[in-house]
């Protein structure tokens, strides 16, 4: 268009009219300022109100939920299998004993009550051991402690329970560890140099050696006196006479 502007002006003619240049670029201007606007509005994208499908999407819903679930329900056992593991320096070690009450609160029975008290003592001088061989002689303390407050409640189960072939074997069981020495642990302590961890340790024991007194009189009561051993049935089958031998 600036080239045949120019050679329009090259061509001889009359001079145009005062104002006819002026009036020809307003007019240009307003005609390319009409098409912009033009070309802009019509590619401008029609504006819609956003909604989010979620709310209303139930699949979605339903997938989302089972996710967060699932999740939980991984994290959950992740938790309690870390907290199993934990040792009494450990922050979930309140966790660990927490699962441990309620393990015991499921059980009805006294006798599977004194069984789990059982299995409990049984971790608790684990833990006493591990924490004097770490040389950490405040947690060896609290966990020989916790070792002879197991074995005291299920003592007390078992004093309760029925003298069943279950009973028996939970007894012989409380008969093994209410014995189980503690030279190891102390010995552990020693070595470290943590004499106030080992007169707690002995001190713990000898306080369950006087109780464990009275926990065997209430498990293995003395026989009423003069009644001895209950005599043999004789062999024609009759009862014998109080005080008589079978011969």
């Amino acid at each position: 268009m600036l080239a045949l502007s120019e050679e329009l002006g090259a061509l001889a003619g009359a001079a145009p009219h005062t104002g006819a240049r002026d009036r020809a670029r307003e007019e240009f201007e307003a005609a390319t300022r009409a098409h912009r606007a033009a070309w802009v509005h019509r590619h401008d994208l029609p504006l819609r109100k956003s909604r989010h499908p979620q709310p209303t999407h139930r699949f979605r819903w339903t997938f989302v939920l089972g996710l967060a679930l699932t999740l939980a329900l991984i994290a959950g056992v992740t938790l309690a299998l870390a907290s199993q593991l934990a040792g009494p320096d450990s922050s979930l070690y309140p966790l660990k004993l927490s699962s441990e009450r309620l393990l015991v609160a499921v059980n009805r029975s006294p006798t599977s009550k004194a069984s789990i008290h059982l299995q409990l003592a049984s971790q608790r001088f684990r833990d006493a051991e591990a924490m004097a061989a770490s040389g950490k002689g405040k947690y060896a303390v609290g966990s020989i402690r916790a070792y002879y407050d197991q074995l005291r409640l299920a003592g007390g189960e078992l004093a309760r329970a029925r003298h069943d072939a279950a009973w028996k074997s939970v007894h012989n069981q409380f008969d093994s560890a209410e014995a189980k020495p503690i030279d190891e642990i102390v010995t552990q302590l020693q070595s470290t140099g943590q004499t106030a961890s080992v007169d707690g340790v002995k001190a713990a024991a000898a306080e369950f050696a006087k109780d464990r007194k009275t926990i065997d009189a209430n498990l293995n009561p003395a026989p009423a006196p003069g009644g001895g051993a209950t005599p043999a049935p004789l062999p024609s089958g009759a009862q014998p006479q109080p005080g008589a031998t079978t011969p």
